[in-house]
């Protein structure tokens, strides 16, 4: 295999070696799982070999062909459709890389890791969620199921969002959303589906309290894990 070299402490027994998936030259990695959040997603520190500059990011696994092609999919528009996007309404993208474990593909992607806690209020965090959006269809991508569920969007700081999993984003030439007038009223013609749900979820006339789950959701997956410094 080719690319850099990842030495990945998954316990205080298993040692895997992967290689990334970009060609892009850094240093040998070191990257110890130090927390599960979920299924597949897990808090990690990850840096140089050598222990310089280390930081906490968030890992997300993958097993499997199919697992591994979704995840690498998602990197994709990491790397290529959304990089100028990566620090400020989706997280900073560190990289993928792949083995195989016992024969079966496996892989690895780390991103920023994101916390709270926010001061933002609901109307300030239901804006930010709609700028956000509109910045990833500007740049020609659909996420597919931010209209569906909160649980993507997640807090930065105290005044900050990002959007997260673009495992089911798509390509996209957006149509732009429906513009909602000071009366209520909405404007005619053809307009972009996931853009249109959200301006009802998140819009000005939206009474949406989802900064509230969000807010328990980091708190409970994203905020459990700090970093001994």
């Amino acid at each position: 295999m080719s690319g850099t070299a990842l030495e990945l402490f998954w316990n205080s027994t298993d040692v895997y070696d992967l290689w990334s998936w970009t060609t892009e030259s850094m240093k040998p990695q070191v990257a110890r799982i130090a927390h599960q959040y979920r299924r597949n997603i897990y808090a990690a520190v990850l840096g140089p070999k050598g222990g310089e500059n280390e930081k906490l990011v968030l890992a997300k696994i993958a097993r499997g062909t199919e697992e591994v092609e979704t995840l690498a999919h998602e990197a994709t528009i990491y790397t290529d459709d959304l990089r100028h996007l990566q620090g400020t309404v989706i997280p900073v993208f560190y990289g993928l890389w792949k083995t195989k474990i016992g024969g079966i593909d496996f892989a690895c992607m780390f991103i920023e890791h994101c916390t709270g806690p926010t001061k933002l209020s609901a109307s300030e965090f239901n804006y930010l969620v709609m700028v956000a959006a509109c910045k990833i269809h500007q740049a020609g991508i659909t996420h597919n199921d931010l209209a569906r569920s909160p649980n993507h969007v997640v807090l930065k700081g105290e005044n900050e969002v990002r959007i997260v999993d673009f495992s089911g984003a798509r390509r996209h030439k957006c149509r732009n959303a429906i513009p909602t007038l000071v009366s209520g009223s909405q404007a005619e013609g053809h307009f972009c589906i996931e853009l249109v749900k959200l301006e009802q979820e998140y819009g000005i006339h939206s009474d949406s309290d989802y900064i509230v789950r969000t807010a328990a959701a980091s708190r409970q997956f994203w905020g459990s894990y700090h970093m001994d410094r």
